[in-house]
């Protein structure tokens, strides 16, 4: 995981989904990556990826890449959570 120290301001989440984990982007207005991680593809990483987002940035976006089985649910959890 990479990562910079937590800023202030809304950031941009980015998903690309798979299988088994599901690799995550934070990008500024400006589109400069913040931070990325990888997380398990189930409810408890969802959980822990927004988790991590949060800590970095007011996240009001994000953007789910897949088309495998697992992205509908990357889809629905940001949306439960407000997510655009």
């Amino acid at each position: 995981m990479s990562t910079m120290p937590c800023i202030d301001g809304e950031v941009i989440l980015g998903v690309d989904t798979h299988a088994d984990t599901h690799t995550a982007a934070l990008v500024d207005p400006l589109g400069r990556t913040l931070a990325t991680t990888t997380i398990r593809a189930d409810r408890r990483g969802h959980r822990a990826l927004l988790r991590w987002a949060s800590l970095r940035g007011q996240v009001k976006v994000a953007g789910v890449e897949g088309t495998g089985p697992t992205a509908p649910a990357s889809r629905a959890s940001s949306r439960s959570r407000g997510l655009k």
